[in-house]
């Protein structure tokens, strides 16, 4: 079973990612955070396999975000998501 967190400060669009994904066989949304900080926090505790992430974020950024993620369990896949240039 995948375990997907979601990282991304559209709350719409986190919605809508997890509305998708809900519905795919072996898929498990565990959460979900609008920034980096909550993001990392939850991530210690939920232990997620997979992390979609936004590169824009308020605060940290999602390459900020990425390194401190590898730091703490660098098995964790993450998939970077942008809809910038």
């Amino acid at each position: 079973m995948k375990r997907i967190y979601i990282v991304d400060d559209s709350v719409k669009l986190r919605k809508r990612l997890y509305e998708l994904l809900s519905d795919v066989e072996n898929v498990q949304v565990i959460g979900q955070a609008g920034n980096a900080d909550q993001a990392l926090d939850d991530i210690r505790v939920l232990k997620p396999n997979t992390v979609l992430l936004d590169i824009r974020l308020p605060g940290k950024n999602g390459i900020q975000l990425l390194g401190e993620i590898k730091d703490l369990e660098p098995e964790i896949m993450v998939i970077i998501m942008t809809n910038y240039d």
